[in-house]
């Protein structure tokens, strides 16, 4: 029987850094946290349409590549301030200090590193140059981690098979502060300011509507550009009163607000709040269902510009004390 080297997802590694500028390389990484990905290049091919009397394919031509991808995670506190600072295109970084930044119009590019070792130890690097934060989801549902992924797209890869990028002498740990969860990390949904009530749960998707940039002479994308920064949810709520289907029926605004805390300090844990001050439901149910069961109600809704904030979304984070 021989013996294989075959790689094992649980030995992979990702880690990513910061770049100065568009088209420059970091190579001093930071280990990063994650439970999935499918960040890599995928292609575009056109099969040859030429006839052939034997009836077979002459050719297929590749006429494109993508490079992008999701990272899954289980969300901890300052684990991904750089890719929320990236996604919201803001030019100030989350301070731990409470200072609220905002969405704007200032890119961040970041280099990032896959392994996947062989069980004999060699590395098999994948490198991903000019990444981009293209969006977000947030799920945060009773029982359960709060969770969600980021979605990258860039414009160039390379393998460097057993080499990394980092120069620095091995990547930056990450730190171990815990993963939130639903129970006990949750410390406000608000609405307009109040409780929501008892919420069964709550996400968020974030996009930067990034397309791809085509040129010829170009098989990977020229350049990679934004669109218009759009937040969307869901809220499920123990149906209690009609305050919200009337907002929905009304088509009013509301103000959305989320803070999350890990309790490890002792006036206050690890905080982020996410601040969403004008919303409109697009659909508001509370559906009997059947027999032995809760009614909820589940609205969707939409995140607007607010005039106040100049800005669609804020986020805040406050360290531990």
């Amino acid at each position: 029987m021989s013996c294989q080297n075959f790689a094992s997802t649980s030995e992979g590694t990702m880690a990513y850094g910061v770049q100065s500028a568009c088209g420059t390389v970091q190579t001093t990484l930071k280990e990063l946290r994650f439970v999935s990905e499918t960040v890599g290049s995928t292609a575009a091919v056109t099969t040859s349409n030429e006839i052939r009397p034997n009836r077979n394919v002459a050719d297929s031509i590749r006429t494109s590549t993508s490079i992008g991808g999701d990272i899954n995670v289980e969300f901890s506190y300052a684990t991904y301030n750089d890719f929320l600072q990236g996604l919201l295109q803001s030019s100030t970084a989350l301070d731990g200090a409470n200072t609220e930044i905002k969405n704007g119009v200032t890119k961040k590019y970041f280099t990032v590193e896959k392994n996947t070792p062989d069980a004999s130890g060699a590395n098999y690097f994948t490198q991903f140059i000019d990444m981009q934060v293209g969006g977000m989801t947030l799920n945060i549902a009773q029982g359960a981690v709060v969770a969600g992924n980021f979605t990258l797209m860039g414009s160039s890869d390379q393998t460097n098979s057993g080499t990394s990028l980092d120069t620095a002498g091995g990547y930056t740990a990450a730190n171990t502060l815990p993963v939130y969860n639903s129970l006990a990390n949750v410390s406000a949904v608000l609405i307009d300011g109040s409780p929501a009530g008892n919420v069964e749960s709550v996400n968020l998707t974030v996009t930067n509507n990034l397309r791809e940039q085509r040129a010829i002479g170009s098989v990977a994308p020229a350049g990679v550009a934004s669109g218009q920064f759009a937040v969307s949810g869901t809220v499920k709520i123990y149906f209690a009163t009609n305050a919200l289907y009337t907002k929905f029926l009304a088509d009013q605004t509301f103000s959305l607000s989320v803070t999350i805390d890990d309790l490890t300090g002792v006036t206050n844990g690890n905080q982020y709040t996410i601040r969403l001050p004008k919303c409109k439901f697009t659909n508001v149910t509370k559906n009997i269902t059947g027999n032995n069961a809760d009614v909820l109600l589940e609205g969707g809704f939409s995140a607007l510009l607010d005039g106040t904030l100049a800005a669609t979304m804020g986020l805040k984070s406050l360290n531990a004390v």
